[in-house]
């Protein structure tokens, strides 16, 4: 999953929750913001590195100038299944 999809999603949901709750109760859900924005692709690089060390599937590698996952189908569904 790209970082960055989860910080987008993040900004949208606290100016959502700022605009229609209040700020007051949008920066109560700042712990759940991080733990989504951090924690998702952590858990998804890990993931990478466990499959590799598991199965010996090597998932991340050269694979042009904007992505590292190596596996043109996985690339497309690890960046589009976040879309949905």
């Amino acid at each position: 999953m790209d970082a960055s999809i989860c910080w987008v999603v993040e900004s949208l949901v606290h100016c959502y929750l700022t605009v229609m709750k209040g700020a007051k109760v949008a920066t109560l859900y700042w712990k759940y913001y991080n733990v989504y924005a951090w924690g998702v692709p952590t858990l998804l690089v890990a993931s990478g590195f466990i499959v590799r060390r598991v199965k010996g599937i090597q998932v991340f590698g050269p694979s042009g100038g904007y992505c590292q996952v190596a596996d043109n189908d996985l690339r497309l569904y690890i960046f589009y299944v976040e879309l949905w």
